[in-house]
């Protein structure tokens, strides 16, 4: 099988003759521009209201653009359903009328509709429903779209619907564009395309699919990249090729922007590949961090390519970029390369000021970040908005949290989130660290003045301590005995 030939199915969109009908009642003519193969199905609509078809005639061709109404899919798909689904027009209208401030009531009563349509005509009721999401949509109710689709779904399955017939494909990918399909409906979806389809074209059905999910904006995690590592299998398909092709499709995407965590995580080698070999990739990547996409993974991605390169030998450029990392969502880790880098750009992050938009989705809350960055001289718009959390100090520990410590702001911020427990825990960090010993010496000394010493101690603490003798203020002796008999 040859990969790079997927596409994206478009809807609708073939060449068409066009007339020009002409209808009359009484003295009052309406002309219509109509497609030739549906002249019949507007000539029949146009009678329930009294119109007379008097004249037509061919005025030319145009390529459609909008999607089918459901009338319009009956008539082209199902014609000997047209007498059935005529009256169903009513009800679409009625609903049509009402989703916008009653779109729980349309759904309720749309339902017993659904079903007496499912009893007289199930293949034509994925466009009814279809016409009715259609509806919902025009009226910003999209949050009732998903349950539509997934209606659709159980009656493709039920009636064993050809599913992989363009008529219905284009259905199903009306709902893909509006975001409808979560990650469980489309393995739903996949589900039936691999019951239904031949290996081929059941893979080259899911990876469509999850294409136009991507480039709808739709959510993306680790079911897309197990669905086509799974289909591909009986095609004998590295899951290499079919996942860096997948990627180069996506990338662009703003399904890829916003992907789950997960997803980057199993595509990591795939995403190395593909952006390293592809300049135009590196740049949009360096331009734009997925929002969950981890700094490790991240960073991997692009180092040692010729975008990075060039960044990081361009102080300013580099210091402009590392700022909007600071400032847009994605969130950053401590980690030795991005310290480095930082202190390499102190004279150019010197003075920047990291607004309060910054803390309220990805906060940064490492206390070797914060540390370093006010080390070089940047500062916080508002501090109070700042979290420091120190298990990711406990786990790190790349700094010794001295310009953070020398901050009475900040300094205030790291005592306040100290526990007791914590230090004891940590205790040997804290030794063996005097920026850090003083802000748990600070911790104890205040917590002396409140506390008798609980049941917890630590082995290693002074077996007189250990028996009860004193409080929190022998401890905070102990400790410090201990300092000076460890380090003189």
């Amino acid at each position: 099988m040859n990969i790079d030939t997927l596409a994206t199915p478009a809807a609708s969109t073939s060449d068409a003759t066009v007339h020009a009908a002409r209808f009359t009642i009484g003295d009052i003519t309406v002309v219509r521009l109509v497609p030739t193969k549906l002249l019949h199905v507007t000539e029949t609509v146009l009678e329930t209201v009294g119109l007379t078809l008097a004249t037509t005639r061919q005025v030319g061709r145009t390529a459609a653009t909008q999607p089918m109404g459901f009338i319009d899919w009956v008539a082209i798909h199902r014609p000997e359903d047209l007498p059935v689904a005529l009256p169903y027009l009513g009800e679409l209208s009625r609903a049509q009328d009402a989703v916008t401030s009653k779109p729980g009531r349309v759904k309720s009563q749309m339902k017993p509709v659904i079903a007496k349509l499912e009893e007289e005509a199930p293949h034509c009721v994925p466009a009814f429903i279809t016409e009715l999401a259609r509806h919902f949509v025009m009226a910003g109710r999209t949050g009732y779209l998903t349950h539509y689709l997934i209606r659709v779904l159980e009656v493709i399955s039920e009636y064993d619907l050809p599913i992989g017939s363009p008529e219905y494909q284009e259905l199903l990918f009306e709902f893909v564009s509006w975001q409808a399909m979560t990650p469980r409906v489309l393995q739903d979806a996949v589900d039936i395309v691999e019951w239904s389809l031949e290996p081929q074209a059941a893979f080259d059905y899911a990876y469509k699919l999850i294409v136009a999910q991507a480039k709808a904006g739709g959510i993306l995690d680790k079911a897309a990249v197990i669905i086509l590592r799974r289909l591909g299998r009986p095609l004998e398909l590295r899951p290499a090729d079919v996942i860096d092709r997948l990627l180069a499709d996506i990338i662009y995407s703003k399904g890829f922007t916003t992907a789950y965590p997960e997803f980057f995580t199993r595509v990591e080698p795939s995403l190395r590949r593909i952006v390293r070999a592809d300049r135009g990739r590196q740049d949009h990547l360096l331009a734009v961090r997925p929002n969950n996409m981890s700094l490790d993974i991240y960073h991997e991605a692009l180092v040692d390519t010729e975008a990075w390169r060039e960044l990081t030998s361009d102080n300013r450029a580099f210091a402009q970029w590392l700022y909007l990392r600071v400032i847009t969502p994605g969130g950053l880790s401590a980690r030795p390369w991005l310290i480095a880098a930082i202190y390499q750009l102190k004279d150019e992050l010197a003075g920047m000021v990291i607004p309060n938009e910054t803390h309220k989705y990805f906060p940064i809350n490492s206390p070797d970040l914060i540390n370093v960055f006010v080390d070089v001289g940047m500062t916080w718009e508002n501090p109070d908005e700042l979290w420091w959390c120190w298990e990711d100090w406990y786990k790190n520990h790349y700094t010794d949290l001295s310009a953070a410590a020398a901050d009475p702001c900040l300094r205030a911020k790291a005592v306040s989130r100290l526990w007791v427990s914590d230090i004891v825990s940590n205790i040997h960090l804290f030794l063996t660290n005097e920026p850090a010993r003083k802000l748990a010496a600070e911790v104890l000394n205040q917590q002396s003045k409140k506390h008798a010493m609980p049941s917890w101690v630590p082995s290693w603490i002074p077996s007189r301590v250990q028996r009860g003798e004193g409080h929190w203020g022998i401890i905070i002796r102990n400790i410090i005995k201990d300092i000076e008999k460890r380090f003189g």
